[in-house]
Parts: C-alpha cells; structure tokens; sequence
C-alpha cells in the first residue's frame, strides 16, 4: 500500500458532556463508558479545595444515552472518589475487574500530599481491597498509570 501523498482529514471536536468551566482530560474506554478525570463540583451545595483553592480531582463516567447524546457526568465510582482528596488518572485492565488510579499518598484529609498510585479490584459490584504501589513515595508524585495491552507493564510519571 503506498501511503505518499495519502492524506487522512480529523475533525476534533469538544464531546458533549464536556464542560467548559472544568478542567478536564484522560478518558479512557470501560465498559462502552467514557471514564476521565476532572475537577468540577461532585456537590453543588460545596466546593471543596486543597490549601491552594484548587478544585479537587475526581473519576467520572459518561454513557451513551443513544446515537448522538452522552449522559450527564457521575461520579464513577463511589468507594474511589472523595472531598478530602484528589482521584483521578484511571487505567484498567482488559478483562475489566482492575483499576490503577491516582490519589493523595495521605488520604486522611491532605489533599496536599503527594500523588500515589494505587490498585483496586472490582467484586460485590464494588472496588475494594485497594493496596498502594509498591514504588509510593510520601518524597515524591507517581502520576498517570497506564497498562499495557498485555497487562504486564505498568507506566507512569514521576518526579524523582
């Protein structure tokens, strides 16, 4: 096949349930659902902040409400959400019942701490049994967990 001159037109567009008042940004696929992070409200009674006034992170979920419409964000899963810390940055594997995921090394209210990342299973339609990465660092953010395709690598970002 001779791909010269072959040129292929994208069109980027803004999804749906996107909002413009939130930041944002690594959806992955799960399930026929949209899971991404972002930093917009879970209660609209209140916003709750780090130290810094910033929005605190969550997981959310879209579905498709048919062809053309998503529905509204929700939180993805209660058990891996919180207001005293960040969550956020899911990576699944493929059979679907695994997640590795980002939060506050000190979840017990310091949404200041540095980042970790830690696993979850899915059993009892719930995530639980959730256990810290054996690389966690209170010194140091571990960010971004990624899969392979096989499962056997884990990549992420650090700034150790």
């Amino acid at each position: 096949m001779n791909l010269v001159g072959q040129e292929e037109i994208y069109k980027v567009e803004r999804a749906a349930f996107s909002s413009r008042a939130y930041d944002e940004y690594t959806p992955v696929l799960y399930n026929g659902d949209i899971i991404f992070s972002a930093n917009m409200r879970i209660s609209y009674a209140t916003e709750i902040v780090d130290t810094k006034g910033s929005p605190l992170w969550n997981i959310f979920r879209v579905s498709k409400a048919d062809e053309e419409n998503w529905t509204e964000p929700l939180i993805f899963a209660d058990e891996l959400s919180s207001i005293g810390a960040h969550y956020g940055w899911a990576t699944f594997n493929q059979r679907g019942n695994r997640v590795f995921f980002n939060t506050n090394q000190d979840r017990v209210g310091n949404a200041d701490a540095k980042m970790g990342i830690y696993t979850a299973g899915f059993a009892g339609g719930e995530w639980t049994g959730v256990q810290s990465f054996a690389y966690n660092d209170p010194s140091y953010n571990l960010f971004h967990p990624c899969l392979s395709p096989d499962g056997n690598m884990l990549f992420f970002s650090s700034d150790m």
